[in-house]
């Protein structure tokens, strides 16, 4: 990455702080640990010091790779769910992503 990239995301980040969807605040509040309504009164260097910090503290790559694992795990389990319900006439449960 070069520094132009990262200079720009940082100094957007102030503009769309406020624009953050409750549901960014919400996935913040449950890494952290704070409580939510704590944490969107936080200034803005607060939150992104809260941010680092479960950067810091957790590997990301691992977590991402992760969630890609379950997610193959339940698209696989719903898809043979759906094949049994095929084959005993049940209604097919949508399968997510597909």
């Amino acid at each position: 990455m070069n520094s132009e990239f990262i200079t720009n995301g940082v100094n957007s980040y102030k503009t769309l702080m406020p624009k953050l969807p409750n549901s960014a605040f919400e996935l913040l509040s449950v890494l952290s640990g704070f409580d939510l309504n704590g944490l969107k009164g936080q200034k803005f260097d607060d939150v992104l010091n809260i941010y680092d910090a479960i950067l810091e503290r957790n590997d990301i790559d691992q977590l991402i790779n992760r969630v890609k694992k379950s997610f193959v795990l339940t698209h696989g389990k719903m898809k043979f769910l759906n094949l049994i319900m095929k084959a005993t006439g049940t209604p097919a449960t949508p399968i997510p992503g597909t």
